[in-house]
């Protein structure tokens, strides 16, 4: 057998080889795409659930003023907004960074932290949480 033969015999047992390992793959790609796509949809459920559990400690309950300053620096972000009534605005005012520093007592807005305020958590139709509201009791 010359050279050339022997080469092109390799090259077309390489490409007959590549070609079997690309199918390989694009089978199982295929077959594996419905387990991936329900692990994903599972996962963003799981992760808006555990979203819920971090708000739902407020809903419904008293907390104290520190709790509320807390609250205001820790959760308060563009897409969660934090609102305050006191007895001096029952307007309140809302947080939408968590950045809490009034220090002034005369202040309509302080909160003084051994104060109860009320807490409601504030959603969506589909149940996406948009806000925490508290008001002073």
């Amino acid at each position: 057998m010359g050279e050339n033969a022997r080469k092109a015999l390799y090259m077309a047992v390489g490409v007959f080889f590549s070609l079997i390992i690309i199918t390989m793959g694009i089978t199982y790609y295929n077959k594996t795409r419905p387990v991936m796509d329900n692990s994903s949809s599972k996962i963003d459920t799981i992760s808006s659930q555990l979203d819920s559990i971090d708000y739902k400690s407020y809903d419904g309950t008293t907390v104290s003023g520190s709790e509320v300053i807390s609250c205001i620096n820790t959760k308060a972000s563009a897409n969660i907004t934090v609102k305050v009534k006191t007895n001096n605005n029952s307007n309140g005012k809302s947080y939408n960074s968590g950045s809490y520093n009034i220090k002034d007592i005369h202040d309509s807005n302080y909160i003084e932290s051994t104060v109860n305020f009320d807490a409601e958590v504030k959603k969506t139709e589909n149940g996406t949480v948009t806000g925490i509201e508290f008001e002073q009791v």
